[in-house]
């Protein structure tokens, strides 16, 4: 038995390639892109880190480009370059790798690279249960209340007990009462579970409180997005992301598209004159080009 140079598992020696990530040694490449694939997919799925690892010690170990990496695994050039220096990072500090999840550990390494980007006086709610006795209480004062009143059922406010689907944790109707809103608080459940426990609130809101005209969306609200819901929420335009925080004690949800604007404009910000008009250049060129 052989050990394979990129994934280390153990090979027959007869045989061409690594049955498990699909290298060949004769050619010092993959004999099949589908199975490297697969096997980054589960080891992504067991631990964030490990796929980290794989892909940049396959990146080193054949010396590919990102390009040529980003066509073998599937992925976008900046996901493979993403993740060859966030293992760089990981060997630096051990203690990345205790993470959660990757958007955790990208999050601590962007706070040490630029603190001016992060309020300190930002902190979270200690539970997601207090998170849904707080947004009820301050309804007015969310950026939900112009277009929905929250709703109002027996002696809850709010909370709603979807029959056998579940139970909302917040639901509420727009004020023109022409459609319906159902917000996620994400727990410590996995992305999936939120985003399939949202959708079926919202189907069921569909069949028995919706009239046939009338809408549901969802909002799913959290500390943090991480990769597996980023990508699902891509493609489903019915429901959207707002993060929060608290700032002075106050309550702050903001949407995904704003932190986005905000972080860019801060960096922006941080930039010199002339990267600030170089980046500014290649922005114009690029909308010319588009035209």
């Amino acid at each position: 038995m052989e050990q394979c140079i990129l994934c280390g598992n153990e090979t027959d020696e007869s045989s061409e390639y690594c049955s498990y990530c699909g290298y060949d040694i004769s050619s010092n490449t993959f004999k099949d892109s589908n199975l490297l694939k697969s096997y980054y997919r589960t080891l992504k799925a067991r631990h964030w880190v490990d796929g980290v690892r794989f892909l940049a010690h396959t990146v080193k170990t054949l010396r590919f480009t990102v390009r040529v990496a980003a066509n073998w695994f599937g992925y976008s050039t900046s996901h493979i370059s993403q993740d060859t220096s966030l293992a760089r990072e990981i060997e630096n500090d051990p203690y990345l790798a205790e993470c959660r999840t990757k958007g955790e550990a990208l999050k601590v390494i962007n706070k040490r690279s630029h603190p001016q980007l992060f309020n300190s006086e930002n902190t979270i709610l200690q539970s997601e249960s207090d998170l849904q006795k707080q947004i009820p209480a301050n309804w007015s004062r969310t950026p939900f209340s112009p277009q929905w009143n929250i709703y109002h059922h027996a002696n809850s406010i709010g909370h709603f007990k979807a029959g056998d689907a579940g139970e909302i944790d917040i639901l509420a109707r727009d004020s023109g009462d022409n459609g319906w809103l159902v917000i996620e608080l994400k727990r410590d459940q996995s992305s999936d579970d939120t985003i399939g426990q949202i959708l079926r609130y919202m189907g069921w809101v569909k069949e028995n409180l919706a009239k046939e005209d009338e809408n549901v969306e969802g909002i799913i609200i959290a500390g943090e997005l991480d990769d597996h819901l980023r990508l699902a929420l891509s493609i489903v335009d019915s429901v959207s992301f707002y993060y929060y925080s608290i700032n002075n004690d106050d309550l702050i949800l903001t949407s995904q598209a704003d932190a986005k604007s905000k972080l860019a404009m801060k960096a922006f910000d941080l930039l010199t004159p002339q990267e600030q008009k170089d980046l500014l250049k290649q922005l114009q060129k690029g909308i010319q080009s588009s035209a």
